[in-house]
């Protein structure tokens, strides 16, 4: 999800290529990157918003990654 500075955060459309989370978490995952962009103008502070929900209502230890140009390789265990 991006937001060019022309654009609200409300105004961009989320695009989900790879995912293994129920469609539920996938909205809310959406709803709270739009509302950490219309919140925080730093990508850290995107990050941790997000991060920090996610702990808190799935209970678990989550990681996210905000931003253009970055590489990542992240496995996961159940």
């Amino acid at each position: 999800m991006s937001a060019p500075s022309s654009e609200k955060p409300s105004d961009v459309k989320a695009v989900i290529k790879s995912v293994d989370m129920s469609e539920e978490m996938q909205e809310t995952a959406t709803q709270m990157a739009v509302t950490a962009l219309e919140k925080y103008a730093v990508e850290k502070d995107v990050a941790m918003y997000i991060k920090k929900e996610f702990d808190r209502l799935y209970n678990t230890t989550w990681h996210c990654v905000v931003g253009k140009h970055f590489g990542s390789f992240v496995t996961h265990g159940e």
